[in-house]
């Protein structure tokens, strides 16, 4: 319903921050982008996330080169399945339910925001519910010249969240159980071949503070949005190619 209620906001003149993702396709969110840029208002993707302070602190790191040439981006995402709510949305096909959607948007995101651009092929293979929704799902991304992203996500726990993940690069790598959209002090470790270790902790306030705080930028002083429109695309174009990978 992404797609109707955009339009009908900015038909309205608001200005919208949607929930990720976006649209369910590529196609989808360049139509939204349109046609908020012909209604003159602002439009962002809602990753919360990728405004928090340590995921912004291991971005900058890696881009100084701190552990070399970054070659593989491992990410993994579970959360509590819905074997007992088959009428949740994550759990229907009618409304583009499963794990790539709803969490798998997050490993996606990140690999691509780490690695500053798209991947060059996708590989992925999923579990389908009785309700023809992916409950969860494996994706490798080849960014070219020896960059990989290897990436699980699944609905498919009772009970447990779980999501960590790693930065692995020709000088060291950067390990990170740090949880998306987590706040308070977060913890990630700097590894080296020779097994010294640097913790380095970042205090995070509310992730979702911080998103409308700057969409409230975007919209007051024309800053730059965070999840820019070609950000949002890129991710889509790669979830487009893992859907059809996977026969979704």
């Amino acid at each position: 319903m992404h797609l109707q209620w955009v339009k009908r906001a900015a038909e309205k003149g608001k200005h919208i921050l949607c929930e990720k993702p976006l649209g369910v396709s590529e196609a989808e969110e360049q139509e939204m982008f349109d046609f908020c840029r012909e209604k003159g208002v602002k439009l962002m993707e809602a990753f919360a996330y990728l405004h928090s302070p340590v995921i912004r602190e291991i971005k900058r790191r890696v881009d100084a080169g701190e552990i070399g040439q970054t070659r593989v981006v491992q990410a993994n995402f579970f959360t509590r399945g819905y074997y007992d709510k088959p009428e949740n949305i994550r759990a229907r096909r009618e409304t583009c339910g499963g794990s790539v959607y709803d969490i798998g948007v997050y490993n996606i995101s990140l690999a691509q925001y780490l690695f500053g651009g798209e991947p060059r092929s996708v590989g992925a293979a999923a579990h389908f519910t009785p309700l023809k929704v992916d409950d969860f799902c494996t994706e490798m991304l080849d960014f070219g010249e020896g960059r990989l992203a290897a990436l699980a996500n699944g609905m498919c726990t009772h009970c447990a969240r779980l999501s960590d993940f790693r930065v692995m690069g020709t000088e060291g790598w950067i390990d990170a159980p740090v949880g998306y959209n987590a706040d308070g002090a977060q913890t990630f470790t700097v590894c080296r071949p020779d097994g010294a270790k640097q913790a380095v902790t970042v205090e995070c306030p509310n992730n979702y503070r911080l998103e409308i705080e700057q969409f409230g930028r975007v919209i007051r002083e024309n800053e730059a949005p965070l999840v820019s429109e070609t950000f949002s695309l890129g991710v889509a174009r790669t979830v487009d190619k893992i859907m059809a990978q996977i026969g979704y």
